[in-house]
């Protein structure tokens, strides 16, 4: 069997290749695990989903990843920030492996483009999204139960003040009070597979 040990180093170097997209993906533990480079590379063409775009006759069973659900993003996803996930994925959730696909384009077709597909996006919506105030009590209790029930093996943890304590291999939260309201994320807490099927949430 052909040795594809190629695959690691060249997507390594496409990732530090490319002016921003897909620059700062974070895939935790991948790049300095001890895997064999076949099956080191194999991950990364799944997680990358390259094999979505690009077909290949080599004989290795890669499989694409499944994108998220976008039938009801207008109702969990706040609208604002839909849009400037579209325009610059990357500046709005670093390390998404989301590619950014109008970095090619000057900023204002790239502005009109992104409203125009969060407007279709918002169209497919099945309730209005709704922003909510966390309560207080709550939250201190949230923050509790996300440094004692497993958050913080994949999700960096936060000092006093509530800063991030980003670590090399941590998968960064970016700004869910900008993203979510506090009813669609929970939601998503409790069905995650429901909105990204292919997702490695737990």
């Amino acid at each position: 069997m052909r040795s594809f040990r190629w695959i690691v180093p060249a997507a390594l170097l496409f990732a530090g290749a490319v002016p921003a997209a897909f620059a700062q993906v974070i895939i935790p533990g991948i790049v300095s695990s001890q895997l064999d480079p076949d099956l080191k590379g194999l991950i990364l063409l799944e997680e990358l989903n390259c094999v979505a775009c690009h077909a290949s006759e080599a004989p290795f069973a890669a499989q694409a990843k499944k994108a998220p659900r976008l039938s009801a993003v207008g109702s969990r996803v706040n609208p604002h920030y839909l849009e400037a996930f579209l325009r610059d994925p990357h500046g709005t959730k670093p390390g998404t492996t989301m590619p950014d696909v109008l970095a090619h384009l000057g900023a204002r077709e790239r502005g009109e483009i992104a409203e125009s597909l969060t407007h279709f996006l918002l169209s497919l919506k099945k309730s209005d999204f709704a922003l909510q105030p966390p309560d207080s009590v709550a939250a201190r209790h949230g923050g509790r139960l996300f440094h004692s029930r497993g958050c913080a093996a994949c999700h960096p943890p936060r000092d006093e003040e509530g800063k991030e304590l980003l670590g090399r291999t941590s998968v960064p939260l970016g700004a869910l009070q900008k993203k979510y309201s506090v009813k669609s994320l929970a939601e998503f807490l409790r069905r995650p597979h429901a909105s990204r099927p292919s997702g490695r949430m737990p």
